[in-house]
């Protein structure tokens, strides 16, 4: 189903976010301040790419130069024809919600665009000047879990991670995962240990680990 951002957090249920705050909490790590600024740049260039008609820049309240920044990210991403092709074909922000097999614990993902195919995209915005560098970034920010767990959950069987240049000349960079692939296998047993351990404790969603003990 469609929905907006506020459905999506209102679903008491696991998703990747929720599965990278366990990882925190299991070890009694602080969590990372959220980068509030870049995700809500983040959001203002998936509304314009992926949802135009809805793209209203004072919605935003952005600087002259993040509005300049998204208007050419947006630019670029249109002149890409396999990205531009993708969007039209596909149902886009969409809420996919499911009861894992194994742990039995509700799951939920937002999917940027999913084509009638086997495939799905996810848009990232980055700094990384050269594809390499965006690869890097992916294994950092752990992108690989993300990507099982909406390739399970869309039920596809690769995904396509499009890296967007956050300045000029607005590069856009491919990644694409699928079951075999290092990337995939790394991503797979993280999540499968993380929704585990989740189990294991009797965390029926991440609201549930407030308050409690660090486990290890």
């Amino acid at each position: 189903m469609q929905g907006t951002d506020a459905e999506y957090f209102r679903l008491k249920a696991w998703n990747n976010s929720g599965l990278g705050n366990l990882y925190y909490h299991a070890r009694g790590i602080p969590q990372p301040d959220s980068p509030t600024r870049a995700f809500h740049f983040g959001s203002a260039i998936h509304r314009m790419i992926l949802e135009p008609q809805w793209w209203i820049p004072d919605d935003w309240k952005l600087t002259t130069a993040e509005l300049r920044a998204v208007e050419g990210m947006a630019n670029a991403a249109t002149k890409d024809l396999f990205l531009t092709t993708t969007i039209q074909q596909s149902r886009r922000e969409q809420i996919c919600t499911w009861k894992d097999g194994e742990t039995k614990l509700p799951c939920k993902i937002k999917v940027d665009a999913l084509p009638p195919s086997e495939f799905m995209i996810d848009l990232k915005t980055t700094s990384a000047s050269t594809r390499l560098e965006f690869l890097e970034a992916c294994t950092k920010y752990e992108y690989d879990r993300q990507a099982v767990m909406y390739m399970d959950g869309a039920k596809r069987s690769r995904m396509i991670f499009i890296g967007i240049q956050k300045r000029a000349p607005y590069e856009l960079y491919y990644y694409e995962v699928e079951p075999g692939k290092r990337f995939y296998e790394m991503g797979h047993k993280k999540y499968r240990k993380l929704l585990s351990i989740a189990a294991q404790h009797g965390y029926k969603y991440p609201q549930a680990i407030a308050g409690k003990a660090a486990m290890i």
